[in-house]
Order: C-alpha cells, then sequence, then structure tokens
C-alpha cells in the first residue's frame, strides 16, 4: 500500500531557520520586527508572525513599547489571535517582576537614574511617558509606559492617582523622552509639572521628580517647574 507524504506546514522551514540563526548568531544580528516575529512562533502556532509584528511595531513604535504594553492597549490597537494577548500579559508581568527585583531600593538614587532611565527610552521613535509609582521607602511598586508625548496622551490627575492608590504608592517619577535628542523642557512641559506636583500634594502624593530623557541625557525639571 502506497504511503502518502505528509505535506510540510506553512512556514514550518521559515521557522526553523530563524531558530537556527538565532542559536548560530544571537539576538544582535536580528532587527525588532525579527525580534518579535520570533517571539510570537512561541505564541501563535502555524501563522505568519512577520506581519502581525510588523503591525504591533508600527501601532506602538518599539519593540519595548509592545512588550510592555497592557491587555487593554493591545486590544485597543491591535486584533491579536486568540492566545497572543494572555502570552504578552504573562510576559509583561515576568518583566514587571524582574524590573521590581533589579531596580529595588534605588529610586532615591539620583545616580543610578540617570544612567538608568535613558536605557528605558531606548529605541523609541515616539515620544513615551513612562510612570514609576514606588512606595515611601523608594521601592518599585509599579511601572506605566504609555505611548505618546507628555501633552498628547490623556495624563490626568486621575490617570496618577488610581494607580498609586491601587498599589500603595506614596510618591511617583515621571519620565518621559525628546526623541529629536534635545533635553530641553518646552513652557509646557515646565507647567504640565507645576500643576500636577501642585495637585498630587493635595492627594498625600509626591512627585518627585519628573526627568526629560534625550539619548544618554537625563534631565531633571521639577526645581524649574516649581521656582519662584
Amino acid at each position: 500500500m502506497a504511503t502518502v507524504a505528509k505535506e510540510p506546514r506553512p512556514h514550518e522551514g521559515h521557522r526553523k531557520r530563524v531558530r537556527e540563526r538565532f542559536v548560530k548568531n544571537g539576538a544582535d544580528t536580528f532587527s525588532e520586527a525579527e525580534l518579535l516575529e520570533f517571539l510570537l512562533f512561541y505564541a501563535i502556532p502555524r501563522v505568519d508572525t512577520r506581519p502581525i509584528a510588523e503591525r504591533l511595531l508600527e501601532t506602538f513604535g518599539s519593540l519595548d513599547s509592545v512588550l510592555l504594553a497592557s491587555p487593554e492597549e493591545l486590544h485597543a490597537n491591535v486584533r491579536l489571535p486568540a492566545g497572543a494577548d494572555c502570552f504578552f500579559a504573562l510576559l509583561r508581568h515576568l518583566q514587571e517582576r524582574s524590573q521590581m527585583l533589579v531596580c529595588r531600593a534605588h529610586f532615591f538614587d539620583e545616580r543610578f537614574l540617570a544612567s538608568y532611565l535613558p536605557i528605558q527610552f531606548i529605541g523609541f521613535r515616539k515620544e513615551h511617558v513612562i510612570l514609576f509609582f514606588l512606595d515611601k521607602d523608594g521601592f518599585l511598586l509599579h511601572r506605566r509606559t504609555i505611548v505618546g508625548g507628555l501633552h498628547s496622551v490623556n495624563l490626568t490627575l486621575r490617570s496618577l492617582t488610581e494607580p498609586a492608590e491601587r498599589y500603595g504608592a506614596c510618591s511617583l517619577i515621571i519620565a518621559h523622552n525628546h526623541p529629536n535628542g534635545k533635553p530641553v523642557p518646552s513652557a509646557a512641559d515646565l507647567e504640565t509639572t507645576r500643576i500636577l506636583h501642585k495637585e498630587l500634594k493635595e492627594h498625600n502624593l509626591t512627585l518627585l521628580e519628573h526627568y526629560i530623557v534625550a539619548d544618554t541625557v537625563c534631565r531633571p525639571i521639577l526645581n524649574e517647574a516649581i521656582s519662584p
């Protein structure tokens, strides 16, 4: 009796070649799109994941932003195959746990922040805002990354006080990047900082600092904003 040869699964050969390339050459030889495509192999079987990776990068601006996006942000912006949203949620949870272990007890250390914050914005081609919610000893309780500039995102008082209450934070640090490479605060940057500092204080929350990050420069602007 003749046997019928099994047809290879779609993209099986491509996935094998990508894995072999990763093992042989490492991640440094991959673009952000290729890394995300490769990562999605483990969340989405038997589907070409390259278009999905490209759509995610186009929407969120960088690989880091994709990995840090909340399930709500992913659902709101990109339709993902079943299972992929859970994969990203689990990945994000593990990242946050890792971040808390690495960064614990460092957020009152300005020298640490000067080296740590610029790394958080590597690869971002758009403006992002990162919020760090801290306990009374400066330990990181929660971080949130928002895609968009300080004035184009919905950075309301409520968007700060609700997470602070949820995680028991006493203070927070705001950082946002200037992709043009110039860490110079605009008048709106200073005004927003001044208003948030005052309003957070009224809710028993301390804005420890607001940093502008441009390339490797990390510039604090709180004192400049609240000075008479």
